[in-house]
């Protein structure tokens, strides 16, 4: 009898054991929250005209669900620092307006109608609550709009902005060739600091320190400018790039490398034809030294853990049926370590702008992701359960083999 019952109770605690266990691996790699949100055009042989769309992802690709629908095209989705709402530009006819809507879809809700010429979102506050708007009339200026109060604000003449860390400060440049092309804009006091220099693209090291390019007409003399964010200059040096092309001799972007205020990602025109990559990323020490060419690509949003980011790949035509040809454009994801690139979304697609869930949504376990890296067959993901899952589990892997499935709202 005794024998019986502890037979009874030892398969009992394999079963409740077996059942906890199972559970914990569902909750860390059975549906993970897709927290990466992306605009795409998804063609269909025999279709009618397709339009831009909201969509989120996984990092394994293999969980897709459309947030957006209907007859407009939506463009420019943006987290929201809840990490529960994304905010887009929706456009019908020739009417844009800024909209969000529940990372799950529904009831989309307009915030302001955008300022007429309006091009693209040039830039987004790190704090979420504010982005920046290009705007062509009879010339180039910048908007700032706040989501919070829905209130716009006209920062004149501009081309390119950067945002600092703490979201207090703005540079803006004109991108024009003007010995005062670029100032910043302290948000808190609204006091403005001009700067000296034809100054281009830039990004901030720290909420005191900024590295901008100042254009040269000589390839060869361009150079980076560190500086204090008073206007203050640090140091520069030249650019040690040789072009040996027609392309342009300037940065498009340049981007802050999280975790290493030593150095930026310097994205630069790869081609000028329509087809294949858009850039190719630097890194370039802010101290000097020889370069490193970390990634083709066009712009990029940073994972929560700052290790890898997602970039627009290569635009190239692909046949749709017989008669017709489509340009279609994958998003990627790339370590920012060792460059190694992995496909996210691919296809039939054109991928336009694209956002990854902030760390502070990430930090309340709406992602579940710690950090992410590649195995060495580079088709399996190898990631980190969120917080709450990792000390009884670990890490886990997850082929990427799995079938895209579509999940329309």
């Amino acid at each position: 009898m005794n024998l019986h019952r502890q037979t009874v109770l030892a398969l009992f605690g394999l079963i409740l054991f077996g059942s906890v266990l199972a559970g914990a691996v569902h909750a860390a790699s059975g549906r993970p929250e897709p927290g990466i949100v992306y605009s795409a055009r998804y063609y269909k042989p025999g279709k009618q005209r397709s339009h831009y769309k909201i969509w989120r992802i996984d990092l394994a690709g293999a969980r897709r669900v459309r947030v957006t629908s209907g007859r407009a095209d939506d463009h420019s989705p943006i987290w929201m620092a809840d990490g529960k709402t994304i905010l887009f530009v929706r456009q019908r006819a020739q009417v844009r307006t800024l909209c969000i809507v529940n990372k799950r879809g529904g009831r989309v809700r307009k915030l302001a109608t955008v300022p007429t010429g309006y091009v693209f979102i040039e830039s987004v506050a790190p704090n979420r609550r504010s982005v920046v708007c290009l705007v062509h009339g009879s010339g180039w200026k910048l908007i700032l709009f706040d989501i919070g109060t829905h209130q716009q604000r006209d920062l004149g003449a501009g081309f390119r902005s950067a945002w600092s860390p703490d979201s207090r400060r703005l540079y803006v440049s004109i991108w024009d060739r003007s010995e005062q092309s670029a100032r910043i804009l302290d948000l808190a006091t609204e006091e403005y600091i001009q700067l000296s220099g034809d100054l281009r693209s830039a990004a901030w090291l720290d909420g005191d320190t900024l590295t901008a390019e100042e254009f040269a007409q000589d390839p060869d003399q361009a150079r980076l400018v560190t500086m204090r964010a008073d206007g203050t200059k640090k140091n520069e040096i030249l650019l040690p790039f040789t072009w040996h092309d027609d392309l342009s001799p300037f940065a498009d972007n340049i981007f802050a490398v999280p975790g290493d205020p030593g150095s930026v990602l310097y994205g630069r025109h790869s081609g000028n034809s329509t087809e294949g990559p858009a850039q190719k990323f630097y890194r370039v020490s802010v101290e000097g030294g020889q370069p490193t060419v970390v990634a083709n690509g066009r712009d990029l949003a940073w994972s929560p853990d700052r290790q890898f980011f997602l970039t627009g790949a290569s635009r190239g035509l692909a046949p749709l049926d017989r008669k017709r040809g489509v340009w279609v454009s994958p998003l990627s994801i790339v370590s920012l370590n060792t460059g190694e690139t992995r496909t996210l979304v691919q296809g039939l697609v054109d991928v336009a702008e694209f956002d990854w869930r902030p760390s502070a949504a990430n930090d309340q376990g709406h992602d579940g992701l710690i950090s992410l890296s590649f195995a060495n067959d580079g088709k399996r993901l190898v990631s980190v359960a969120s917080v709450s899952n990792a000390g009884a589990l670990g890490t886990f892997i997850k082929s990427l083999n799995s079938p895209d499935v579509e999940c329309s709202r």
